[in-house]
């Protein structure tokens, strides 16, 4: 393959042999797989620590989140009621002054 690709022992095949790893694809991706699920459990375990050792319920921080998220979908109706108003205003006293 060398003599009819002359970059193929360089950084192409070193990029496949990386990709391929030892056994080839399907377990290179499961042990990939299988790190990112160990990361996420520490990650999950290290914000219980946090949470416990500040004695916060991230379940509560969750749904107040929520709650501000629908409470502004309500100030976003209410500004363009607001809008709606003041252009029928302007356009009453665009009126008056013809």
């Amino acid at each position: 393959m060398g003599q009819l690709v002359p970059m193929w022992e360089s950084g192409i095949q070193q990029m496949a042999d990386k990709v391929a790893g030892d056994g080839g694809f399907i377990p290179t991706c499961q042990q990939a797989f299988e790190d990112i699920t160990d990361a996420t459990e520490a990650y999950k375990g290290e914000l219980d620590d946090m949470a416990d050792a500040a004695g916060i319920d991230l379940n509560d921080v969750q749904t107040g989140v929520d709650d501000l998220a629908i409470a502004f979908e309500g100030l976003v109706e209410k500004n363009d009621d607001l809008i709606e108003r003041m252009e029928t205003e302007l356009s009453a006293v665009s009126n008056l002054r013809s």
